[in-house]
C-alpha cells in the first residue's frame, strides 16, 4: 500500500493545476471557444495532474519541462501584443513551480523522445480537432513574425518541432542540474 503521506502530498500538488485547467475550460466554455483547451499550456496542466495522481515520473518531468519551454513562448506572445489574462499567470507560472517542486520528489526519467512525440501529436490533434480561426499550437499557419523567413508552413512546423525539442533538451538538463544540486546540498 502506498504511503498515505505521499498520496496526500501528490493530491495537494495535483489539485492546483487541476483547478487551473478546469477554470480555463469553464472560461472557454462560457465564450463558446472550448477548442482553446487544446493549447499546449492547458494540456500540460492536465498531464501534470495525471503524473502526480498516478505517480508517473515521465509525465511529471515532461509536463514541467513543457511548462518551462512554454513560458518563453507565452512571454514572447505577450510582448508581441498577445492578450494577458490573470488565470494565465497560474496556468503558466503556478503550474511550472508546482512541477519543479514535484520533480524534486521523483527521479528523472529521460523525456526527450516523449517530448518529440508529444509535440508532434499535439500539433496533429490541434489540426484535426480545432478551427483554423484560433491557430491552436500553430497547426494551421505560420505566425506573421516568421513569414518573411519561412514561406512554407510545413517547413515552419518542421523547424518549430526541431527547435522546441532542442529547447526541451536544454530545459531538461537545467532541471536535472537544479534537482541534483539541491539534493547534494540537502545531504
Amino acid at each position: 500500500m502506498k504511503n498515505k503521506l505521499v498520496i496526500k502530498k501528490n493530491l495537494f500538488l495535483a489539485v492546483w493545476p487541476l483547478m487551473f485547467f478546469m477554470t480555463r475550460l469553464y472560461g472557454y466554455y462560457e465564450i463558446g471557444e472550448t477548442q482553446k483547451i487544446f493549447w499546449h499550456c492547458n494540456v500540460v496542466n492536465l498531464m501534470l495532474v495525471l503524473g502526480l495522481i498516478f505517480e508517473k515520473s515521465e509525465l511529471i518531468w515532461l509536463s514541467t519541462i513543457s511548462l518551462m519551454v512554454g513560458n518563453f513562448i507565452w512571454i514572447s506572445d505577450l510582448l508581441t501584443g498577445g492578450n494577458f489574462e490573470t488565470i494565465s499567470l497560474l496556468t503558466h507560472l503556478g503550474s511550472c513551480v508546482i512541477g519543479i517542486i514535484a520533480c524534486h520528489y521523483y527521479p528523472h526519467k529521460k523525456t526527450s523522445r516523449l517530448a518529440l512525440l508529444y509535440t508532434v501529436n499535439l500539433i496533429l490533434i490541434s489540426y484535426h480537432f480545432t478551427s483554423p480561426i484560433f491557430n491552436i499550437n500553430l497547426a494551421f499557419s505560420t505566425p506573421l513574425i516568421f513569414r518573411p523567413y519561412v514561406d512554407s508552413h510545413l517547413l515552419f512546423i518542421l523547424i518549430w518541432i526541431a527547435l522546441v525539442n532542442f529547447v526541451y533538451f536544454l530545459a531538461e538538463k537545467m532541471l536535472i542540474l537544479s534537482v541534483s544540486k539541491r539534493a547534494s546540498i540537502n545531504n
